[in-house]
């Protein structure tokens, strides 16, 4: 003891010698007090493990650094020391605004001795502990390990899941109150350094921000919820984002998932009745058929239609809209008022949907999705065809007798007809007894069983491959789209190939370099159903042939009427593709910590498309097997269409707080040209059809060539301030200049504004912020041009509205010296003052958060005014010799309103929280012409005080039930037709009480017994959908439909049969609905042929009449999907991420409010209405599908 007592170590602290001298003492093994040696012994075993510790991790501090900065900042210099050694930084951001200045010139000095240097005369100070350097007051230092409060960081390990349990990968998570943030890796997972005590923040798109006290542990696993709000915080805007809370027009959005496992072949297909007031219409269902799209109603006399945006680039018509795969959409948002579309200007009249594609995230690894859908469709509604022989003699001699005084067939034809009702084993067929070389065909066909197939499938695959790295993200997905149609024997084939590719890279902290290319091929190959002259158009010819004759001969030919189906199979196979390929590199920059950010991109786009229709005569035969008929001619078509679209756009943002004060500002230009042409040529006589080439052909060749091209220039800025985060301003402008006006008017100035209130954020409200945690109130107005002008009487585009164009003719019709001599003709008129059309909107509109957030409702109303629409001008006098030119001489007005409601909530159900969700959208809208010269008020055209889409009719009283009554009634000779009217016809109201019906002069001020009777237009327009999911399970549905909407069949034989020609089918829907003495409260009137159709309009059944106007509203069940994800452990066994399948059908089921349900409601007017009746168009299909979702 003695030898040993002048080592034992001194130090002034007390307690400091204390320890040193135990630790001597135990270490050489000197007797002390055994109580004391025990604890002591733990303490300083702890002690040796800390020191240890700290000279391990003290190896690493050999990290070189080189530094050079005078009176720099502390964060500056230590950020550039993060940068340098590969150090985390972890620091309170608070600590750092009391810091000193710091000097110092460094040259490859060990970190430790440079971080020495920089604190050594601060007021904190510093230590590391593993690969992070921690910032602290130098007060926590005064205290030691064994006396007052000390932050004890730890390292901290999580995993972040959504609700299903499923990985966040590139999920933010952020130490609060500091700087310091990771994100999750692909398996959601992070690490990160922390005091025991800190509180994390996790967020993540589409999902709440959480908030996680560690409370001292260093593992955990965070499960986010799905935000109430579709998108989260941020909303995709024109040139950029915006914070939800902030918005002040009217906008709504979407995310990509109303899209997700629905088969369906496009995107406007899955957005139909999904957002309030956007309007989608499928007037066929013939694959890869193109869908019109409307924002809010009626656009303008001349047409138009809303502006696409794919990931920020215009596009050129809504066609873009199919060659993007639907899987690769992340949100579509759909700017409605002039506020918010007005930084798109001229583009964007009627409204703008922007669609952004999904990317990459940083720091997320490999990600790789695939999924597969297979689909079978089936037929939605056709009219049913009676194919009874007797039955239907019976029908077609009664129409046609009334009109002819005879019968259509004869007695021998009768019999055998009855006698094949009867007994259905005898042949189809007997020989003429007038004509042996030839058949009598009394068959029972029904033939639209032999056009169409009962079903269709559909095969729909999709590969993504998304990630990031810490520089770097991409997302690249390919897929493949086979549909199948509904020809027989020979089916129509639409397929799409799709690759796009988006990637990002962070060459420097203040420059990102972005790409996205896009390639898509679609083609469709069908038959051409060429049927020679005399056939028309192929749904019409199809509605006319008996249902007595058949297809084939009993020798296997066609008959002269089956071999319209053989063109299907045999009369040539036409085949269109286009090509699609766009590519868009992007630049971004950023100054002064973010606050200044300047994007500049250019894209370039180039569709491509060809066709060729070979067309191959058939041949047919009657009863004699050696006599060949040739039907049709052979011939060859063949075009091609070209179009280049450049974009180039350079926009800057800033952004500022001051206090209270939030400032954003942006200003950019932009400059956009596109040209396109197209060439087609036509010749009869092909050679050989084995080598389908023009240059085969002996015909005389005809052709057509069309080009054009226009462009825009434009400069644009918007501002947005916000005071409080409660009184919000946003003030947009936008120049542009048109290439299609004149010189003098081809620029406009389009201004536009609006203002928010948030009522909920105000002091008073605060007692009400339980039950309305979020109240705010909107006003806009803004202006718009339109510079889309469609040719007159067409809806081709005129790029050249404004220069009088002469037409030609490689030859005349008169012989001029022996010879037709080509010709050039005089142009028309053009207005000398040609410009836009302007459109100025107000919008008033609220944004209502309930229960907290559960619930969400948005509510618009707004008026909308296109002024200076493009007409004909006042009729002048025909000794002119040329129609009166266009002028901007139209107005009219749109009001409208829309409203959306969102719910979302839970509930725990065995253990487990049970999720569901449920959205409505209801809105309405109606025109009226506010200018229009009309100075007759002719009824027939536009007037002052028209609403758009009005039917005029008369208002049917019922149908007379004896001639007395017609004889007593008010003179209807003016609308009668072949035959007079008699009991059975229907009796129209003498509303104007002059004892006569009539039509007047069919203007404003005599309009005679017409009156309107109802409206074409759809109004009250919804849509519900729903959903849940539990333990895997989710379940979703979606319902849309039109509350009102009014439609006149007028002729469509679909609709009347053999009322319209006594060749048409015998529907069975007008078996016992026809008139007659017996049968008085019949829905048709009495029977006869030609009532329809061929006499003179406003004659007979012409008559538009409220007794067959048709209630064409409906509700649709568009989709309804049953899935099962599988639980993560199991699907973890075979390598996988996540695995679910479900089940899925769209367009299921119907209420549809057409009388008889002869029709689908959806193909009504548009190209359901071809000129031999409505109805008479591809028929829209059901769909029953079964797919799977993997992740790899």
């Amino acid at each position: 003891m003695d030898f040993f007592t002048p080592y034992l170590p001194i130090y002034k602290n007390r307690q400091a010698n204390r320890i040193a001298q135990a630790f001597f003492a135990w270490y050489m093994g000197i007797d002390l007090d055994k109580k004391r040696r025990f604890i002591m012994r733990i303490k300083l075993t702890a002690l040796i493990c800390f020191i240890t510790c700290l000279h391990i991790y003290a190896a690493g501090y050999g990290q070189s650094i080189t530094l050079s900065v005078k009176n720099a900042s502390l964060q500056l210099v230590l950020d550039k020391i993060e940068k340098q050694s590969g150090y985390n930084l972890w620091v309170q951001t608070e600590l750092l605004k009391k810091s000193n200045k710091v000097s110092l010139a460094v040259k490859n000095k060990p970190l430790d001795a440079v971080l020495k240097d920089v604190f050594k005369d601060q007021t904190l100070s510093y230590a590391i502990v593993g690969k992070t350097i921690v910032v602290k007051n130098k007060v926590e230092e005064q205290n030691n390990i064994f006396g007052g409060p000390l932050m004890v960081f730890v390292n901290i390990e999580g995993k972040i899941v959504d609700s299903k349990g499923a990985p966040l990968p590139g999920a933010s998570v952020k130490v609060k109150g500091t700087t310091k943030a990771t994100t999750a890796n692909t398996e959601g997972k992070f690490s990160l350094v922390a005091d025991k005590n800190d509180v994390l923040l996790i967020s993540f798109v589409g999902y709440k921000t959480k908030e996680v006290p560690l409370n001292g542990q260093s593992t955990l696993t965070i499960q986010l919820e799905e935000s109430a709000a579709e998108l989260s915080d941020f909303v995709v805007v024109g040139y950029g984002s915006t914070k939800k809370v902030n918005l002040t027009g009217a906008v709504s959005t979407v995310s990509g998932d109303v899209l997700k496992d629905r088969p369906i072949s496009n995107i406007a297909q899955g957005l139909q009745g999904v957002i309030p007031n956007l309007t989608i219409t499928n007037f066929s269902g013939q694959p890869g058929r193109t869908s019109d799209l409307n924002i809010r109603g009626y656009e303008s006399i001349n047409g138009g239609s809303p502006l696409i945006v794919i990931d920020g680039v215009p596009t050129t018509s809504n066609s873009s809209l199919y060659s993007l795969n639907p899987q690769d959409v992340e949100n579509i948002t759909v700017l409605k008022d002039a506020a918010s579309a007005a930084i798109y200007g001229g583009r964007a009249t009627f409204g703008v949907i922007l669609i952004t594609t999904k990317s990459g995230k940083f720091n997320s690894g490999l990600n790789i999705e695939f999924s597969s859908n297979f689909s079978d469709k089936r037929l939605t509604e056709l009219p049913n065809i009676v194919t009874d022989p007797a039955t239907v003699m019976r029908v077609k001699n009664e129409g046609y007798k009334a009109y002819y005084g005879t019968d259509l067939y004869n007695q021998t034809f009768m019999d055998y007809a009855n006698k094949r009702s009867a007994d259905p084993s005898l042949p189809p067929y007997y020989i003429d007894p007038a004509d042996p070389t030839k058949y009598v065909y009394v068959g029972s066909t029904n033939w639209f069983d032999e056009l169409f197939r009962k079903n269709t499938p559909t095969w729909d695959n999709n590969l993504s491959i998304r990630g990031g790295t810490e520089k770097v993200t991409y997302n690249v997905s390919a897929g493949y789209l086979r549909q199948e149609g509904l020809f027989e024997g020979n089916p129509d084939v639409y397929s799409r190939y799709s690759l796009r590719s988006k990637t990002e890279f962070k060459a420097t902290s203040w420059l990102k370099l972005g790409n996205t290319t896009q390639l898509s091929r679609t083609g469709y190959k069908y038959p051409t159903l060429w049927n020679g002259p005399s056939r028309g158009d192929l749904f019409h010819a199809i509605g006319r042939i008996p249902s007595f004759e058949i297809v084939n001969n009993p020798n296997g030919s066609y008959t002269a009427n089956g071999v319209l189906l053989g063109y299907l199979k045999d009369g040539g196979r036409g085949e269109s593709q286009k090509n699609d390929y766009l590519t868009t590199f992007e630049a971004q920059t950023n100054f002064f910590k973010n606050s200044l950010r300047v994007t500049t991109n250019y894209t370039f786009q180039s569709v491509n498309g060809n066709f060729l229709d070979p067309y191959i005569p058939l041949e047919y035969q009657y009863a004699n097997p050696n006599v060949n008929i040739q039907d049709g001619q052979s011939g060859l078509g063949q075009g091609y269409n070209t179009s280049k679209y450049n974009v180039f756009n350079v926009f800057g943002e800033y952004e500022k707080n001051f206090g209270k004060h939030n400032v954003k500002a942006m200003a950019g230009y932009s400059q956009e040209g596109y040209h396109e042409d197209s060439n087609s040529i036509f010749r009869n006589d092909l050679i050989s059809s084995n080598t389908p080439n023009i240059g085969l052909a002996l015909g005389n060749p005809s052709y057509t060539s069309t080009a054009g091209e226009w462009a825009l220039r434009s400069q644009f800025f918007r501002v947005n301030y916000a005071y409080d985060n409660k009184y919000l301003l946003e003030v947009n402008g936008r120049r542009d200049g048109s290439s299609r006006f004149p010189v003098d008017d081809r620029y406009v100035f389009l201004p536009s504004g609006s203002i928010g209130w948030r009522v909920s954020e105000e002091n008073f409200f605060k007692g009400l912020k339980p039950a309305i945690s979020d109240f705010k109130l909107r006003f806009s107005y803004g202006s718009l041009g339109n510079q889309t002008v469609s040719k007159a009487g067409s809806s081709d585009p005129d790029y050249y509205p404004y220069i009088p164009l002469m037409s030609s003719s490689s030859k005349i019709t008169n012989i001029l010296g022996g010879n037709q001599p080509p010709a050039v003709y005089a142009p028309g008129l053009v207005s000398p003052s040609l410009t836009w059309e302007r459109q100025y909107t107000k919008n008033w509109g609220t944004d209502i958060a309930l229960m907290g957030n559960k619930l969400n409702i948005s509510y618009d109303y707004y008026i909308r005014d296109v002024k200076d629409m493009l007409t004909s001008s006042r009729q002048l006098p025909a000794v002119l010799g040329t129609p009166p030119p266009r002028t901007n001489a139209a107005d009219l007005r749109t009001r409208g309103w829309e409203l959306s409601l969102n719910y979302n909530n839970k509930f725990n159900l065995a253990s487990s929280d049970f999720k569901y969700n449920f959205r409505f959208v209801l809105a309405d809208n109606y025109t009226v012409i506010t200018k229009f010269d009309n100075p007759n008020g002719n009824i027939g055209e536009y007037y002052v005080g028209k609403r758009i889409g009005e039917i005029w009719g008369m208002e049917t009283e019922g149908l007379f039930q004896s001639d007395a009554e017609v004889a007593a009634h008010a003179d209807q000779s003016a609308v009668d037709g072949y035959y007079g009217f008699h009991a059975g016809d229907p009796k129209y109201r003498d509303l104007n009480g002059d004892g006569k019906i009539n039509i007047g002069k069919l203007t404003l001020g005599d309009h005679g017994d017409l009156k309107v009777i109802g409206n074409r237009e759809a109004r009250y327009t919804y849509g519900i959908s729903g959903g849940f999911n539990w333990k895997g399970f989710d379940m979703s549905f979606f319902l849309q439909g039109v509350a009102k909407r009014d439609f006149w069949l007028g002729t469509s034989s679909y609709f009347w049969g053999t009322y319209r020609a006594p060749w048409e089918h015998v529907y069975q829907h007008q078996l016992d609905n026809m008139w007659s003495p017996e049968n008085p409260d019949a829905y048709f009137p009495r029977y006869a042929a030609w009532r329809t159709g061929d006499i003179a309009e406003w004659r007979d059944l012409d008559v538009v009449q409220t007794r067959y106007l048709q209630d064409a509203s409906y509700l649709r069940l568009k989709n309804l999907t049953i899935g099962y994800r599988l639980p993560e452990k199991l699907v973890k066994r075979i390598g996988l991420k996540s695995f679910r399948f479900y089940l899925s059908g769209e367009n299921i089921g119907e209420i549809n409010n057409i009388k008889f349900k002869v029709l689908d409601p959806e193909t009504l007017g548009g190209d359901g209405s071809s000129s031999w009746g409505t109805g008479k168009s591809y028929p829209f299909q059901r769909s029953y599908s079964a797919g799977i979702n993997v992740t790899l």
